[in-house]
């Protein structure tokens, strides 16, 4: 809530007094706000031309992209300054989510096994049993599901559902 949002009949001091802050920080924060980023009310402009054409691009890229915006203006203003005003303003691109359970992970620095089946034909029930283990992000509910599969007859024997 913004003080200057609230009832007009209500002074800052005691609009301050009830927030438990004093008047003195108000005006400082006041202050320090405007100090902080010199200008950036044009730098968001263009920020906002940018983004009408490419919706995603990365902050990195597009400070490298308005360098000479900048030089132009005579905005100093550092990848890290920049990457707050972007943040403050809510203008940072946000990560998308994965769509798909994650299933085996082969990038490992562990050792990886050989495959040992890469030949073999099975040719009775109980020679060659398959398992995987399958993560799926439900709704903030972690599960995880163990199937096993019985290769010559082709039919699932075991599942196990884990709920986190």
């Amino acid at each position: 809530m913004k003080v200057e949002q609230s009832k007009p009949n209500r002074t800052i001091r005691e609009l301050c007094s009830l927030l438990g802050y004093s008047t003195q920080a108000y005006y400082k924060f006041h202050r320090t706000k405007e100090k902080k980023y010199p200008g950036h009310d044009v730098l968001l402009h263009q920020v906002s031309l940018l983004r009408v054409h490419q919706k995603k691009i990365g902050t990195r890229k597009m400070y490298s992209l308005l360098q000479p915006f900048m030089m132009e203006h005579h905005l100093n203003l550092g990848r890290d300054a920049f990457f707050d005003l972007l943040r403050d303003n809510g203008l940072l691109v946000r990560k998308r989510k994965r769509r798909k359970p994650i299933t085996t992970f082969s990038n490992h620095p562990f050792k990886k096994y050989p495959n040992l089946i890469k030949d073999f034909e099975p040719t009775a029930p109980n020679q060659l049993w398959v398992s995987d283990s399958i993560k799926h992000d439900l709704n903030r509910l972690l599960t995880l599901s163990y199937q096993s599969y019985e290769s010559a007859q082709k039919k699932v024997v075991y599942i196990n559902y884990l709920f986190y």
